[in-house]
């Protein structure tokens, strides 16, 4: 079993999990920003990272159960990714994760955001 992988080691570089994931509505094109930031707000240095969509809701208080998440989509070597196509005055959540070349993903960050 041991010898089914190749035995390359591939170099990850170094994503963590003390990161920042933040939403903010951008209406020069309608959309939302999400950053995915370590904690100097630099960039999560990971190969790539996925995005999941929950929404729209009518109300701040409605949190999404897990089957409700749809992927939305991924993004190699960016800091930001932008989702359009909104309705006014709904509440979204999203969740991201990191994903490295090596194989090693990140916990999921989740963030609710009204877009107005």
């Amino acid at each position: 079993m041991g010898w089914s992988t190749t035995g390359d080691i591939y170099a990850g570089n170094g994503a963590i999990d003390d990161g920042n994931f933040e939403l903010n509505t951008d209406l020069g094109p309608v959309n939302v920003e999400i950053y995915f930031r370590q904690s100097d707000l630099s960039a999560i240095a990971a190969g790539a990272w996925e995005i999941w969509k929950a929404g729209p809701y009518d109300t701040q208080a409605r949190k999404p159960i897990e089957p409700e998440y749809k992927y939305l989509k991924h993004g190699h070597n960016v800091t930001v990714q932008y989702d359009s196509g909104l309705t006014l005055s709904k509440w979204y959540w999203y969740r991201a994760r990191w994903i490295d070349i090596d194989g090693r993903t990140g916990i999921f960050r989740a963030g609710q955001i009204q877009f107005v």
